[in-house]
């Protein structure tokens, strides 16, 4: 059953915090470090995370959405396509 996406988001999101909470213990700092103060890598890593759990958990719909907003294969007859060239390329 897929998941709205704002669930997805609030959970991948609350992981994320959860994830300072206890590097800073294992660090041995009495409190996560403010979210302002979080490096660009980590907040990168966060969007990319975002990405993956939206393919594995949203509405296929919102998939192939998101497909076409980075310009990819965007319904299932163009991921035929693009399958279906790359096997004859592996056999010419």
């Amino acid at each position: 059953m897929a998941k709205p996406v704002d669930l997805i988001v609030a959970s991948t999101m609350q992981s994320f915090v959860r994830h300072l909470h206890i590097a800073s213990h294992v660090l041995g700092r009495k409190k996560a470090p403010l979210i302002a103060t979080v490096p660009t890598y980590a907040v990168e890593q966060v969007a990319r995370q975002l990405l993956i759990e939206i393919a594995h958990e949203a509405d296929i719909d919102i998939v192939y959405a998101a497909l076409a907003a980075c310009k990819a294969p965007d319904s299932p007859d163009m991921i035929k396509e693009g399958l279906q060239a790359v096997r004859d390329r592996q056999k010419a």
